[in-house]
């Protein structure tokens, strides 16, 4: 056990370093990462308790506190992460509030004899105060999952919508819930078999959550050297250098992007609400990270914003038809792609300079033909 801990610390405090020291626009979501990180190896550090002094044993009491303060970080992750304009404070605040009053109950415990040791269902007679503490955590980690679920679900529906850019990929934030909700259920059963008097499974599943923490943080230490765009940024890019003559590859580029406007124009697929970069890329015979590549570096865009361009166009197209004048503006939103008037709003809004209605209006009251502008 004491190397499965040394080893669980040593990669979870690998990661935590990466994400303190790499330069991203994603810094303030990858704090909270590694705040995550650290806290999770301060946890795990318990399975090396025997190889530290006395008096820090008596001080690992502590680590109970500090649990309730890692599902709030990885809740704030999510929010800077998917939501960078919306306050995490609410979060990590939950956490330091339970960590506090969760350090108050423990207090004297921390400066009375540590010999103790758990001794299955008799131990809970005598140790409330750490049995009440633990199943407030085992309570706030589930309840965290649920934020975590809530999150992924609104960005989710966000993009849907439109209404925000491509991010980092939602699966990967899935894959540190799942995995952290395994790893706890794993601990839970190990307490539960423990206190419902199974000793004899005790020593199978404390291995087993060993070899699981070792695995997963092995896992997170390759992804983090491995897929660094997961931290740094989906779309930060290498900019071509200024004055740069139009090389080869540029003059593709520039190929590659006309050959996809064109099918936008003929075939019209940001027409379908439900359009993702990896089904346009399938129907133009590109890659996925190429047609991203493309779209950012010729064009500057995100890809919602790029759908969203052709979406406004044909939207404005439509507003200025007097054909169409018996669609109201939420029917022409939704023919164009867009689920909600209000997102079709800030689209427009933000494409073209006004909102949908003015444009119609300025569209259908022209200037007469023996007037002319001032200049």
């Amino acid at each position: 056990m004491s190397l499965a801990g040394a080893l669980t610390v040593c990669l979870s405090m690998l990661v935590a370093i990466f994400l303190l020291t790499v330069k991203s626009p994603l810094r303030r979501a990858n704090r909270y990462l590694a705040a995550f990180f650290l806290l999770t190896a301060l946890d795990l550090s318990g399975w090396m308790a025997a190889l530290f002094p006395t008096w820090v044993q008596g001080l690992m009491v502590f680590r109970l506190p500090l649990g309730f303060l890692q599902m709030p970080m990885l809740c704030a992750y999510a929010q800077a992460l998917y939501f960078p304009e919306r306050s995490t404070a609410g979060y990590w605040n939950w956490g330091v509030i339970a960590a506090l009053l969760s350090a108050i109950s423990l207090g004297p415990r921390a400066f009375s004899a540590n010999s103790d040791q758990w001794e299955g269902p008799a131990w809970l007679t005598r140790h409330l105060d750490v049995a009440a503490n633990d199943v407030a955590l085992h309570v706030q980690f589930y309840l965290c999952a649920g934020l975590l679920a809530l999150i992924l679900a609104r960005y989710r529906k966000a993009r849907s919508n439109g209404q925000r850019p491509e991010g980092p990929p939602s699966r990967w934030l899935l894959v540190i819930v799942v995995v952290s909700l395994t790893a706890h259920t794993l601990v839970l059963v190990k307490s539960a078999a423990w206190i419902g008097g199974f000793q004899e499974a005790f020593p199978l599943l404390n291995q087993v959550v060993a070899l699981f923490a070792v695995l997963v943080t092995f896992a997170m230490a390759l992804t983090a050297l491995t897929q660094q765009t997961l931290f740094v940024s989906p779309n930060t890019l290498i900019p071509r250098p200024r004055g740069a003559g139009k090389s080869p590859s540029s003059a593709l580029d520039a190929e590659a992007l006309a050959r996809l406007e064109q099918f936008m124009k003929i075939h019209e697929p940001h027409l379908d609400p439900s359009l993702t970069i990896r089904a346009l890329s399938r129907r133009i015979g590109m890659g996925q990270r190429e047609l991203s590549l493309l779209i950012n570096q010729q064009l500057g865009l995100h890809f919602f914003d790029f759908l969203n361009r052709h979406r406004i166009e044909k939207a404005a197209q439509m507003l200025a038809d007097p054909t169409a004048d018996h669609l109201s503006v939420l029917e022409i939103a939704h023919s164009v792609g867009f689920n909600s008037k209000s997102s079709f709003n800030a689209a427009f809004s933000k494409h073209r300079g006004e909102t949908p209605r003015v444009h119609r209006a300025r569209a259908r009251s022209p200037l007469p033909k023996d007037r002319t502008p001032r200049a």
